[in-house]
């Protein structure tokens, strides 16, 4: 984790609901064989990072089942967009997916979720984009 202090961080604007000082934590997310499907960003309030998440050595998915957290997941945005920079850390072209969500606990938002997954994923769901 990395202390981000009250910066923005570039993020989307959704990371100023999370209170200052905040940390920011960014993860490739990645199958047994080592391919990455997915990349992560989170930003959490200092206090909050060993209450809320116990184990901040795994995926936030993981330590929340793990440690049965209850939290709340308030859906931000669904988007499709193209990176050429993604192009490559993933080594596939786009379009890519993304989500952004708040997570809340006891009434308030606890953490920032920014989420994009590798085009990869459709040689195990099936194509995503059809056309018609």
């Amino acid at each position: 984790m990395l202390s981000v202090g009250s910066s923005l961080d570039n993020a989307p604007s959704e990371v100023g609901a999370i209170k200052s000082p905040r940390c920011r934590r960014q993860v490739w997310l990645r199958n047994g064989r080592g391919e990455r499907l997915g990349y992560a960003a989170s930003w959490i309030h200092v206090d909050d990072v060993g209450a809320v998440f116990k184990d901040t050595k795994i995926p936030i998915g993981k330590n929340i089942m793990q440690h049965k957290t209850e939290l709340y997941r308030e859906m931000i945005s669904v988007f499709c967009g193209h990176s050429r920079a993604l192009e490559i850390a993933f080594g596939a072209p786009g379009p890519f997916w993304g989500r952004s969500y708040l997570f809340w606990s006891g009434g308030r938002p606890v953490t920032f979720v920014y989420e994009v997954f590798s085009p990869l994923l459709e040689k195990y769901m099936g194509k995503v984009l059809l056309k018609t």
